[in-house]
């Protein structure tokens, strides 16, 4: 970027934006996705199974940084009957 000679800079400033971790599944079968109102960088969702099913997998996942990359750490887990 340079100041040119009209006293206005040659390209528009660059915006920083807060990484987000790609939807997750707003259903589970049998049970429910409790998540935040955005997915930016440590968001965390918890999943929650209904009545007379058990979890089969992690309770919860954070959107976190891998390198240059955001992802979930936590697979989607399943609701299984008790």
């Amino acid at each position: 970027m340079q100041c040119t000679s009209l006293g206005t800079w040659s390209h528009p400033a660059p915006k920083c934006e807060a990484k987000s971790c790609d939807a997750i599944p707003n259903q589970l079968l049998n049970g429910h996705v409790v998540a935040p109102p955005n997915l930016r960088l440590g968001a965390e969702v918890a999943f929650v199974c209904d009545k007379g099913y058990r979890l089969h997998g992690q309770s919860s996942s954070q959107c976190v940084s891998e390198g240059m990359r955001v992802l979930w750490n936590n697979k989607f887990p399943v609701c299984e009957r008790e």
